[in-house]
């Protein structure tokens, strides 16, 4: 989460910081890594079971990974009367980032007033509240999937969006 809340604040006009918090803030944003393979296997099977390679081919290598989780390339696995190929991305949230939001918000609140860092004129209390609403909201991978399937209902019948 503070990482989350680093890439947001690096990204806010660089006028109103100090240079050394803008020039931690870049590193925060450009700092993010693919999780251990370990790690991903874990996931996945926590997620879908022992048995999830039946159902998808997964690119175990990301193609892009962020500050709560990496999205991978993918095929589903489809019966094999049909030779569709379906491609997916799958996207892999980093074990223990919505359960760590509240302390890590809280421990960057601590920091960055403890080391005067904040800019005059940063309402830091707004800041962490509004990142906490969007960290959550983004946490929500069940939610994200509500509303592609949501939109994917809602442009099916448009032959130009399809």
């Amino acid at each position: 989460a503070a990482m989350k809340m680093g890439q947001m604040l690096s990204i806010q006009d660089e006028s109103i910081a100090p240079p050394a918090l803008t020039n931690a803030l870049e590193k925060v944003r450009k700092g993010a890594e693919a999780m251990p393979q370990y790690q991903l296997m874990q996931q996945l099977e926590d997620q879908w079971g022992e048995d999830w390679r039946e159902r998808i081919d997964l690119e175990e290598r990301p193609f892009a990974a962020a500050s709560i989780g990496q999205v991978h390339r993918g095929k589903l696995v489809l019966p094999s009367k049909t030779s569709t190929t379906t491609k997916v991305a799958v996207k892999v949230q980093y074990p223990g980032v919505a359960d760590s939001i509240e302390s890590d918000l809280s421990n960057l609140s601590m920091l960055v007033k403890a080391s005067g860092l904040a800019p005059p004129g940063l309402f830091l209390e707004n800041v962490i509240r509004v990142g906490r609403e969007e960290l959550k909201v983004e946490c929500d991978y069940r939610r994200e999937l509500e509303h592609q399937q949501r939109f994917q209902t809602l442009i099916s019948s448009d032959p130009g969006l399809v």
